[in-house]
């Protein structure tokens, strides 16, 4: 039974969640199996598709029949039950629900403001590749101190790509957890005010498989009026200003 489908049905084994959120908590400093198992998880509101679902009050998505999405309370629950910190900035999570699928979305808006994309051409990977390792070890000292295991950056999984059509920026960290791969896959979509960052949870072996069906997905979310990234005009707009490159080195 897919992660989706137990979290559906309730009570859920621990050990499934931990394996599919491996990647999610790379980016929270948290080891997905370093608590104990909870008895069962809470009840939660689901949103069956086919619906068009609000993203917090700056975005929406059209959520197909076979898929469930979860707003931004319900959302910091189902993260917290499985073990996660969560920053307070998660505004909703899309999960499908057949039973061949383990793997789902987690939709968190950074507020840092309009991102200009006219230096797309001069992204270094391996300047920002020796950014992301300066970050894992950082996070790491951090982790030494909860006693918690550490987590060896391996290198790209995919090289950071941007569309100037659809203002979606991408990439994937291959990482290493107690001997076990990890990737974590980004997708950041530009927004006027901040940019909308979506992270697919998937193991590793199943990443190639379901990120086609993520990013079909994803071709249906939209920011709302006001909140596009085209709406930006200089001068008129007083959002912070920064590059694709500097957004970047500011992750994990």
């Amino acid at each position: 039974m897919s992660l989706a489908a137990q979290l559906l049905r309730r009570p859920l084994p621990r050990s499934a969640a931990a394996a599919a959120l491996a990647a999610l908590c790379i980016l929270r400093g948290v080891s997905a199996h370093a608590q104990e198992p909870a008895p069962t998880l809470p009840e939660f509101e689901w949103q069956a598709g086919p619906i068009t679902a609000k993203i917090g009050s700056l975005a929406e998505i059209a959520v197909p029949k076979g898929y469930s999405f979860l707003d931004q309370k319900n959302t910091g629950q189902i993260l917290e039950s499985m073990g996660n910190i969560i920053s307070g900035d998660e505004l909703g999570a899309l999960f499908p629900r057949s039973a061949a699928d383990d793997w789902f979305l987690v939709f968190e808006f950074d507020k840092s403001g309009y991102v200009k994309d006219d230096e797309q051409e001069d992204l270094d990977a391996e300047a920002l590749l020796q950014s992301f390792r300066e970050g894992t070890t950082a996070s790491n000292e951090e982790r030494k101190r909860r006693n918690l295991p550490g987590m060896d950056l391996v290198g790209w999984e995919q090289r950071p790509s941007y569309d100037p059509d659809s203002h979606n920026l991408q990439w994937a960290l291959r990482f290493a957890a107690e001997g076990r791969p990890v990737v974590n896959h980004n997708t950041r979509l530009l927004g006027r005010t901040g940019v909308m960052s979506v992270t697919l949870v998937a193991a590793p072996e199943d990443l190639e498989r379901v990120l086609p069906t993520a990013k079909s997905l994803l071709r249906q979310f939209d920011f709302k009026a006001g909140q596009r990234y085209a709406e930006y005009k200089a001068g008129k707009h007083d959002d912070a200003v920064s590059s694709i490159d500097r957004f970047i080195r500011t992750y994990p």
